[in-house]
């Protein structure tokens, strides 16, 4: 194993001057490797050997906690208060849509993402509980985690895992 240099660009100095790296994420498609910031994300560039910002970190910066690459090859970015969101091929965040109106989170606190082998989404929220968003979005299933009799979610799940047969559910205290 040997060390690469590699270029950064002062707004990536700047960035990680003041922010805490909370995720990191390598794309199987394009190799790039993704960073989650309390700024935004930055990419550094496989090509070009160059860590740099994604526009949005520049222009909107979120809080964020977690990355995720689905399936499909898309990168999905969980935030602080700011919601669920995916990135597009210009590296730029758009909101996530999915097609149950009964459900918002366009605040949600974000901790976790995981799939199963149908490729459905598994989200799991601060103070929410877990999401499941089928392969097709037409609809999202809810499971709260509580203490409490009332079953109002108390809790906030913090990590998840597949194990090919069942999902393993992290929580702050439950």
């Amino acid at each position: 194993s040997s060390m690469e240099t590699y270029q950064t660009t002062p707004d990536v100095d700047r960035i990680l001057l003041l922010n805490n790296v909370s995720d990191i994420l390598q794309s199987r498609k394009t190799k790039n490797i993704y960073f989650g910031t309390g700024h935004g994300m930055l990419v550094y560039d496989y090509k070009q050997k160059i860590l740099r910002a994604t526009p949005n970190a520049l222009t909107t910066p979120m809080p964020i906690t977690t990355l995720f690459e689905d399936q499909n090859d898309k990168i999905l970015v969980g935030t602080d208060n700011h919601g669920l969101w995916q990135m597009t091929a210009d590296e730029n965040l758009s909101s996530f849509h999915y097609n149950d109106p009964s459900m918002n989170i366009e605040f949600a606190k974000v901790r976790s993402f995981a799939s199963d082998k149908d490729g459905n989404l598994i989200i799991g929220f601060a103070q929410k509980g877990v999401f499941v968003v089928p392969r097709n979005r037409n609809e999202i299933g809810y499971y709260s985690f509580s203490p409490n009799e009332n079953r109002l979610n108390a809790t906030s799940v913090t990590s998840i895992a597949y194990d090919n047969s069942a999902f393993w559910v992290g929580t702050d205290g439950c």
